[in-house]
C-alpha cells in the first residue's frame, strides 16, 4: 500500500484543517444559510435546509447522516454566536481530530 510522504500528509491536514472549514462554512452557512433567514421565520428550518447540501457535498454516502448531524451543529453554532468563527472552529477542530484519528490509524 502506498503511504503518503510527510509533505502530502502536511498539505493535507492544512487544506481539511485550514482552507475546507472556512470554505465550507462561508459557502453554507455564511451565504445559504443567512439567506434562507431572511426568507424564513424561525432559524432551525434554514439550518437543517443548508445542513442537507453540506452533508451531500460530502463524497461517502455512509457519512451523510453524520454529516448532516454535524452541519446542523455548525449552524447552530453559527445561529447563536452570529459569527462564522465560531462554525469555522467546531468545523477545523472535528477535521483536525480526523486528521489525527487516521493518522493514527483507527
Amino acid at each position: 500500500t502506498d503511504h503518503p510522504t510527510p509533505a502530502q500528509t502536511i498539505l493535507l491536514a492544512l487544506f481539511t484543517v485550514g482552507f475546507a472549514p472556512v470554505f465550507e462554512e462561508l459557502l453554507f452557512r455564511g451565504m445559504l444559510q443567512t439567506t434562507l433567514r431572511g426568507y424564513l421565520s424561525r432559524p432551525w428550518p434554514a439550518i437543517v435546509i443548508t445542513a442537507i447540501p453540506f452533508a451531500l457535498a460530502h463524497p461517502s454516502m455512509m457519512h451523510w447522516p453524520a454529516m448532516l448531524i454535524l452541519g446542523c451543529a455548525f449552524g447552530y453554532a453559527y445561529e447563536k454566536s452570529g459569527s462564522l468563527l465560531r462554525a469555522i472552529f467546531f468545523h477545523a477542530m472535528f477535521n483536525g481530530a480526523n486528521v489525527l484519528a487516521n493518522q493514527m490509524g483507527t
